[in-house]
């Protein structure tokens, strides 16, 4: 029987999200806060019953990811196709200096799924990917319950695959999870969606 239930989660707190930098493909670790939230949520799913732990390769994700297999006694499988988008020339930078350096290119981005800044990728590339690894990870035979950590805009892409009927884009709480369940007519449902008890 494939995956019957998968927690999403994104990563811990980076300096760069204190300081609202774009991060995307650049390899910047949790600070002291995240590194705290990682532990938080890690105690929180002690009880739950996980059999495999899966991650994009960047820092942030790693580690968080990390945090909980150490309590699980798993090892975290590396996916850079969880990575965050790739925002190219746009990464390090804030909205307002990307606004100043690039106003055409971030009009674009704004409202174009399809638009790539120049050496990134596009909202829906990276939807593409992150699909590719949800079908892959989730028809496993071997696994009943998998955790996935990522990226805020990872995450919102991926979902908005699973469940196109949606329209509200969430905005990511670091550490928040996310709850999908299989029902019994191999569709997914979104149990929860963002939810951070652990550091409520």
């Amino acid at each position: 029987m494939p995956v019957q239930r998968v927690f999403i989660v994104r990563h811990g707190e980076t300096d760069y999200n204190v300081e609202h930098r774009w991060q995307g493909h650049l390899d910047i670790p949790l600070n002291q806060n995240g590194q705290q939230q990682a532990e938080l949520l890690a105690n929180y799913l002690q009880n739950e019953v996980i059999d495999a732990i899966f991650a994009s390769d960047l820092k942030r994700a790693y580690s968080t990811a990390q945090a909980i297999a150490r309590l699980k006694g798993l090892s975290v499988i590396a996916d850079p196709r969880l990575r965050e988008i790739n925002v190219g020339i746009f990464q390090g930078m804030s909205n307002v200096q990307i606004e100043e350096a690039y106003p055409e290119d971030k009009i674009q981005w704004d409202i174009n799924n399809d638009f790539a800044p120049a050496n990134g990728e596009s909202r829906y590339q990276v939807q593409t990917r992150a699909y590719e690894a949800w079908q892959s990870i989730t028809n496993q035979a071997d696994v009943n319950t998998a955790l996935l950590v990522a990226h805020g805009g990872t995450i919102r892409m991926l979902l908005e695959k699973i469940f196109p009927e949606r329209t509200e884009r969430i905005q990511l709480h670091n550490t928040s999870v996310s709850i999908i369940d299989r029902a019994k007519d191999m569709t997914w449902l979104p149990t929860a969606l963002n939810i951070t008890p652990h550091i409520s």
